[in-house]
């Protein structure tokens, strides 16, 4: 929980912000505990609610969006950051090889994997995406916006 938003408020520096968001309230305040132990919690909003309409509200843009949701939701949360992503600015996306499954015809019930699929066709058939695949453990997708 918020393990990847410790290291990208690391990442940000002592002037950038990360926007953390969970669904499950006990989760989010697990989070906040775990961002005061890494002396990163000044740097680190914590909302609780749905990703997805919390991006849709947030005003502004940003230079990063790291997308981790449950994978049905990928394709959603991808139309969801781009039109808040800066020019320049990239979409990082967890577990894109989906265990092996991403290349492989999905279940006629496995939301999950053809919400994966469905997310990798939107980015490397995007005009406005230059997507890169990282084959690091279950895949991570970076993607720049041009």
């Amino acid at each position: 929980i918020g393990y990847s938003a410790v290291w990208l408020a690391r990442a940000a520096g002592t002037k950038g912000r990360v926007f953390y968001s969970d669904g499950d309230p006990e989760k989010a305040k697990r989070a906040e505990v775990y961002f005061r132990m890494a002396g990163v919690a000044k740097r680190v909003e914590v909302q609780v609610g749905d990703a997805l309409g919390l991006v849709r509200k947030t005003s502004g843009k940003f230079d990063l969006i790291f997308i981790d949701v449950d994978k049905q939701q990928y394709p959603a949360a991808l139309h969801s950051a781009l039109p808040k992503l800066e020019r320049g600015g990239l979409i990082i996306a967890d577990n894109t090889l989906w265990s092996g499954k991403a290349a492989r015809p999905a279940a006629v019930d496995d939301k999950d994997t053809k919400g994966i699929q469905e997310f990798n066709r939107l980015v490397y058939s995007s005009k406005e995406l230059y997507p890169v695949l990282i084959p690091l453990r279950d895949g991570v997708t970076v993607c720049r916006k041009m």
